[in-house]
């Protein structure tokens, strides 16, 4: 039985089978969702809150009313800049912008993934298979579900190294133009792209090398006047040296293995079957001495980077896919004893990559935020002075930001912001405090009028329902209850 099913990975049906499937899995995240709870996470709220700044301000006059203090932009964001452009140009509203144009960018990048797959020299049930894998991968899923800043300069590095290898001279010389382009939307992933092509050519195209030193002096020295001139400069350049994703939480989890897998909540991390089964492969790859230098290096290095950046993870999961799928032919083919484990066992890994998916995509389509927030912040937009200030835990930012247009003391993004840390620090000493004077001062100090407190900032800040500044929000005649529902409150600061 498990034979027959390996061999329908051999059929060209079921390689279009694949595209329609990634059409439809793609979408599944935001498709259960309902519109009713919005875009899926921060990241999407803050792009479109810079993208309405551009069209109101104009492209290269980004200024951040809503952070206190207000917040300057030396440099312009790629994405939200696409998104500006293609809703000036076409009219498109900027939430269908925030879904489907990350969704194209995953499904031309699968594609762009098969093709340079196939000029490799894996079988077609390997590539097959590692493609099926990608397609319910969790960084497929998060990619594609996500309006992010990653998933334009992964297709570029893949639309980049794909022309480059192309027998057609014509298209091989069009990668240079890509190659250029890319390091205004991620300088990371252009140094690994670099890389990866780098080892490509020392492997297999010498001939190419020439070529390829004329793009990466091109790339480097663009790249160099970037960060050390700001009148060419854009966010990517700072990539390197710092992270502007979202904060985690690493209670007892080492924050490389959070991030690495996605069972332990990373976003682009790797499901912890998968991540089994690649260590088989890269065994096997070894045993049979096929490919083992190039995936060696390539997988050292990525796994290097990667302690310190996210991007690294997203040509990881490439990686580990073909040699998950490398591992389960090889299982498939072995002579086992008995034919009822062999089918069992395959069935087992089946399964645990699947339920681990499966996992992931209902994990997405309750990421926050969700309708409760999405009124609440309405009820403030609609019955608050536009001047308003309100105070919440910084996570929450973006959305009180984009959704009810009032300024925030804190939000995710860090950068630019005036004296951040001592921002965090005051904040933190507020939620800890049931002095009263203390926490006046502090709302006095940053001119907060309302206070937003959802349920997930209980969980993440306190223990107990009246641990510290809950304890002043429930018995101070300083504060007044204006809103509440299952998942959110907000009190009015009275004096």
């Amino acid at each position: 039985m498990i034979q027959k099913f390996i061999g329908l990975f051999a059929s060209k049906k079921f390689t279009i089978f694949l595209f329609f499937l990634c059409l439809f899995t793609f979408l599944t995240p935001n498709l259960f969702r309902g519109n009713e709870n919005g875009l899926i996470g921060e990241e999407a709220y803050f792009y479109i809150g810079i993208t309405e700044q551009m069209l109101d301000d104009g492209l290269l006059n980004v200024y951040d009313q809503f952070s206190y203090g207000g917040r300057e932009y030396d440099y312009v964001f790629p994405w939200a800049v696409i998104l500006y452009l293609l809703n000036l140009l076409f009219g498109i509203p900027l939430n269908i912008l925030s879904v489907f144009l990350p969704y194209t960018l995953s499904i031309l990048s699968f594609i762009l993934i098969y093709f340079i797959l196939k000029s490799f020299k894996f079988t077609i049930e390997q590539t097959n298979i590692g493609m099926l894998l990608l397609i319910i991968s969790p960084t497929f899923l998060f990619l594609s579900s996500t309006s992010n800043k990653y998933i334009l300069p992964f297709f570029l590095s893949l639309l980049a190294f794909y022309l480059f290898i192309h027998k057609n001279e014509v298209l091989k010389k069009t990668s240079f133009v890509v190659f250029i382009l890319l390091p205004f939307f991620s300088l990371t992933m252009t140094l690994i792209s670099l890389f990866l092509l780098l080892l490509y050519i020392y492997f297999y195209k010498k001939g190419d090398a020439t070529f390829f030193w004329a793009i990466f002096g091109s790339v480097i020295s663009l790249s160099v006047l970037g960060i050390f001139f700001p009148i060419i400069s854009t966010s990517p350049f700072l990539d390197l040296f710092l992270n502007t994703s979202i904060q985690k939480s690493s209670e007892g989890i080492n924050p490389f293995l959070m991030d690495l897998i996605s069972d332990f909540g990373g976003d682009l991390g790797i499901g912890i079957f998968s991540l089994f089964l690649s260590i088989i492969g890269l065994f096997l790859i070894w045993w049979y001495k096929k490919n083992v230098a190039l995936i060696s290096v390539s997988l050292l290095f990525l796994i290097l980077l990667s302690a310190k950046k996210i991007e690294p993870f997203i040509y990881l999961n490439v990686f580990v896919a073909l040699l998950s799928a490398i591992a389960i032919m090889e299982i498939a083919q072995l002579k086992w004893t008995s034919r009822v484990m062999k089918n069992f066992t395959i069935l087992v890994i089946i399964c645990g990559i699947v339920f681990s998916s499966i996992s992931y995509i209902n994990e997405l389509r309750s990421e926050l935020p969700n309708k409760n927030i999405i009124k609440s912040l309405e009820f403030i937009k609609g019955t608050t002075p536009v001047e308003s200030t309100v105070l919440s835990y910084y996570k929450n930012g973006f959305w009180i930001e984009s959704f009810a247009k009032r300024k925030t003391v804190m939000d995710s993004y860090f950068i630019g912001a005036n004296d951040v840390e001592e921002r965090y620090k005051d904040l933190q000493n507020l939620f800890k405090t049931r002095n009263i004077d203390k926490a006046m001062e502090i709302l006095k100090k940053y001119e907060v009028n309302y206070i937003y407190v959802d349920n997930a900032m209980r969980q993440e800040t306190w223990k107990y329902d009246e641990e510290g500044f809950l304890f002043l929000l429930k018995y101070s005649d300083n504060f007044k209850k204006i809103y509440l529902d299952d998942f959110v409150t907000i009190w009015r600061v009275e004096a």
